[in-house]
């Protein structure tokens, strides 16, 4: 094998290589938000009201109003910012709630 054949076997090798690597990365991620949706928490608040919104933000429309201690199904988690959003059914009403709004202990 001459050197023009051996640079072009190592560039498909490392072509092959990335292309692994960036299909395992996707299986991962998909992988875990998988694992974090489908289970029961509660809604906590100190106020004992909590807001759950159309969108992740706090700044979104108002779907719903809970009372503190009520379980959810967590279908969906979402990074916003600095903090994580959760997309929670409570009652066949589904909405937004932030990570400072829910537990997975029974209050």
């Amino acid at each position: 094998m001459n050197k023009t054949s051996l640079k072009v076997a190592w560039l498909l090798t490392g072509i092959v290589a990335a292309i692994l690597l960036i299909a395992t990365i996707a299986l991962t991620v998909k992988t875990v938000q998988n694992a974090s949706s489908g289970y029961t928490a509660y809604l906590t608040s100190p106020t004992q009201l909590i807001h759950l919104h159309e969108e992740p933000n706090a700044y979104s429309k108002s779907v719903a109003i809970k009372e503190h201690g009520t379980a959810v199904t967590v279908l969906q988690t979402r990074r916003g910012g600095s903090q994580t959003w959760y997309f929670v059914n409570a009652d066949e009403i589904s909405g937004w709630v932030s990570e400072a709004r829910i537990s997975s202990i029974p209050p």
